[in-house]
């Protein structure tokens, strides 16, 4: 079962979420070197991208995600996928 670790100490919401930035074209994945050490993550919430991969990986659904670890934007899988996909179409991709 995936596991969610947080690293992060609090920080004041308002100060962090204006550091926040989109990362490239994306809506809901976000990059900000304060949050959970760089990782990318989904918007709003402290989940990174490869933490919610694993747990898809791991079969879980999006309801058994939520319930476990707290909301997340049902746009934001879509996103993450996509953004998994595009890393293997890089030629410099690991084979």
């Amino acid at each position: 079962m995936c596991r969610l670790l947080v690293h992060e100490p609090s920080w004041d919401l308002t100060l962090r979420l204006e550091r926040v930035r989109a990362y490239k074209n994306y809506q809901w994945i976000v990059t900000d070197p304060d949050l959970l050490g760089g990782k990318l993550a989904i918007r709003g919430t402290r989940l990174s991208v490869s933490f919610l991969l694993e747990c898809l990986a791991e079969q879980m659904t999006t309801e058994e995600i939520r319930a476990t670890y707290g909301p997340f934007p049902e746009g934001a899988v879509p996103e993450i996928l996509h953004l998994a996909a595009t890393q293997f179409d890089d030629p410099g991709a690991a084979a």
